[in-house]
């Protein structure tokens, strides 16, 4: 628990970026509201997930996103993610679990499609972003203030296509 209110402390205290490790190219800017829950002490954005959308908490300290498992398990039916197998993870206690891990065909967030993002199953009925997948929309900071935002970038194989213009003089 420790690791994860130092982490929260630190982005309330400045800006906190992380850099990309790859070279892919990406896209200059996007924004998406941030979701303040218990006074910007947690962190959420709105995300989809193969058939599913809801708010998932941002958490600096893990290194793995995860889901619900039995959000996992109908995703994997629909052949929207794959079970991969067990993988071992610390908890902020010290307790070592073992949870499903899944590899999720694709995760939206705003404008940008994630492919193939590993998401660890939980029993937890809210869903958390991990290190895994922030760094493959980074670098990313918080905007603070009345209108909190979430600043990424994504790789611009990735962005979603523009919805197509109506064609003029069309009928509906």
């Amino acid at each position: 628990m420790k690791l994860k209110i130092l982490a929260i402390a630190f982005c309330l205290g400045g800006l906190l970026l992380h850099q990309r490790v790859d070279a892919a190219p990406i896209n200059p800017h996007m924004v998406v509201p941030l979701i303040a829950l218990s006074d910007y002490l947690e962190l959420a954005i709105n995300v989809s997930v193969g058939a599913g959308e809801g708010s998932m908490l941002i958490d600096t300290g893990a290194t793995d996103s995860s889901l619900p498992e039995n959000f996992l398990v109908k995703e994997a039916l629909a052949d929207r993610a794959v079970l991969i197998g067990l993988r071992p993870y610390e908890l902020a206690n010290g307790t070592i679990v073992h949870a499903p891990l899944y590899r999720v065909k694709k995760v939206q967030i705003g404008d940008c499609a994630v492919y193939n993002v590993l998401v660890g199953g939980s029993t937890l009925a809210t869903g958390a972003i991990g290190m895994s997948l922030l760094n493959k929309i980074g670098p990313w900071s918080f905007e603070y203030g009345p209108n909190p935002k979430f600043h990424f970038t994504c790789p611009v194989d990735s962005v979603a296509p523009a919805s197509p213009a109506p064609v003029k003089g069309a009928k509906a």
